[in-house]
C-alpha cells in the first residue's frame, strides 16, 4: 500500500557521456482508484574524465639542482566549467619543493585560479577552489629539489582524491588515470690530478694525468670543453 511518500533507490551507470533524462509518464503509476496524472522526471548528466599529464624540465638534473615540475589539467571533452576544483600531488621520498634560501623557492604558479600550498621544503602540492575551464586546459608549476641521487617517480593518483594525492570537482569529475613523471637526479662528477713521478730534475719528465669519474649509470658528456691551463711559476712549464 502506499500512503504519502514512498521513495525508492537504485543504482544506475553508463559508459557514453551525454545528457540523459529519465521520465515516468502520467498513467504509468496504477492504484486501486488512482493513478498519477504528471510525469516526473530526472536528468542525468555523464561527463569525461578529467586527463592529467606531469612533466619535470629539467628531466635529469646534479643532486641539489632545481627542476621545475608541471601538471596539466585537461578538460576539453567537456563543455563545461569544472568548478571548485581541488587537486593534491604528494612528491616521492627524497623528493621536495625547493627550499626558501637559497634559490628561488617552490615559486608555485596556476592558470587555474584559487589557493596553490607549496611551502618549502615541504612534501605535498595542494590546488584549492580552483576552476578547470570548459573545452580547454589549465596548468600548475613549482620547483623540486633533492640532495639524494636516484630516479624519482612522482604519481597522482587516479579515481578521484585521498590522502595520497588525486582530484576532486564540484560535479564529481575526476580523472580515471593516473599521471607520472620521472625525475633523475644525479651525483655529482668528480676530478682529480696527479703528476707520475711528483718530483723530477730540471728538464726531466713527469706525466700529468686528469682523472674524470662519473658516478652514475648513465653517460655524462661534457657541455664544454675542459681547460687546465699549466703553471708558470716559479717557471714555464
Amino acid at each position: 500500500s502506499l500512503t504519502g511518500a514512498a521513495p525508492g533507490s537504485l543504482n544506475v551507470t553508463g559508459t557514453v557521456k551525454g545528457e540523459y533524462t529519465n521520465t515516468i509518464g502520467p498513467g504509468k503509476v496504477a492504484g486501486v482508484g488512482a493513478d498519477n496524472t504528471v510525469a516526473a522526471s530526472a536528468v542525468l548528466q555523464i561527463r569525461s574524465p578529467v586527463e592529467i599529464s606531469k612533466s619535470f624540465t629539467p628531466a635529469s638534473v646534479p643532486a641539489g639542482t632545481i627542476s621545475r615540475a608541471k601538471v596539466v589539467l585537461d578538460n576539453s571533452q567537456n563543455a563545461v566549467n569544472l568548478s571548485q576544483t581541488v587537486l593534491r600531488d604528494v612528491l616521492p621520498a627524497n623528493l621536495a619543493l625547493a627550499p626558501a634560501s637559497p634559490g628561488p623557492g617552490p615559486n608555485p604558479t596556476t592558470t587555474c585560479g584559487g589557493t596553490v600550498s607549496a611551502p618549502a621544503n615541504g612534501t605535498v602540492v595542494q590546488l584549492t577552489g580552483a576552476t578547470i575551464p570548459a573545452s580547454s586546459t589549465c596548468e600548475i608549476e613549482f620547483n623540486v629539489v633533492s640532495n639524494t641521487p636516484a630516479i624519482y617517480t612522482n604519481t597522482i593518483p587516479g579515481g578521484g582524491l585521498t590522502t595520497a594525492g588525486g582530484l576532486s570537482t564540484l560535479l564529481g569529475v575526476t580523472n580515471d588515470d593516473p599521471a607520472s613523471a620521472q625525475l633523475t637526479v644525479t651525483a655529482q662528477p668528480s676530478i682529480s690530478k696527479a703528476f707520475s713521478p711528483a718530483s723530477i730534475s730540471a728538464g726531466a719528465t713527469s706525466t700529468l694525468t686528469i682523472t674524470l669519474t662519473n658516478p652514475n649509470n648513465t653517460i655524462a658528456t661534457l657541455s664544454q670543453a675542459m681547460v687546465d691551463n699549466l703553471p708558470t711559476s716559479p717557471g714555464p712549464m
